[in-house]
């Protein structure tokens, strides 16, 4: 049975204590070059993102971090690990492993490369996309700040959205108009060389 602290989890006690202790030890370390040199794998606005023992450690953080820049803000904590819970068993969203409230989140850890990066992407990632997005309609949450630094494919050539933090799970007209124009726009974001061959056909059932 793992501890009613650790929320949900599908690791036993003596892994979620490993998990535990790095976290602990990462806000110890936050701030410490040889630190982040060694885990750190990315930042996002009040998290870190750390490789531990093969797995995506997003830990949570009073911080703000708008581009790697550290400024003082109103804290806030990050919401996508609990949305990231909600989407689990959608293909297009890493798999979460354990999730503890306003500490950390241990998620699939994804190798791949985004459109803005140079990957190659075409119109099937597209389709895969628009079935992940309409299940997690039907879950209610709403899909939102859709990007190509936000949206990589793996080394199985799997599309994946790897940041949710900005979904809605209460939206308006407004919202869903704004949503239809991200996703219909996305395309227009990937750089026309890299597409693998002739731009496709948009307008293709």
């Amino acid at each position: 049975m793992i501890k009613e602290e650790w929320g949900f989890s599908t690791f036993n006690n003596v892994e979620m204590k490993e998990f535990e202790e790095f976290y602990q030890l990462s806000i110890v370390k936050e701030e410490n070059e040889e630190f982040n040199e060694k885990y750190r794998i990315g930042m996002g606005g009040y998290s870190n993102v750390y490789l531990f023992k093969g797995y995506a450690v997003k830990v949570y953080t009073d911080k703000y971090y708008p581009l790697g820049l550290k400024i003082d803000k109103e804290p806030l904590r990050d919401t996508d690990g609990e949305f990231l819970l909600q989407l689990n068993g959608i293909s297009i969203f890493p798999k979460v492993y354990a999730h503890v409230n306003d500490k950390f989140t241990v998620m699939e850890y994804i190798k791949g490369k985004s459109a803005y990066h140079g990957c190659n992407f075409n119109l099937n990632y597209m389709k895969d996309l628009y079935l992940g997005f309409s299940e997690s309609f039907q879950r209610g949450l709403l899909p939102s700040d859709l990007h190509i630094q936000n949206i990589l494919v793996d080394e199985n050539g799997n599309p994946k959205v790897i940041d949710v933090g900005n979904f809605k799970k209460e939206w308006d007209k407004d919202d869903l108009r704004h949503f239809g124009h991200e996703l219909s726009e996305l395309r227009h974001r990937i750089p026309r060389y890299l597409w693998y061959d002739n731009e496709p056909d948009w307008d293709e059932e």
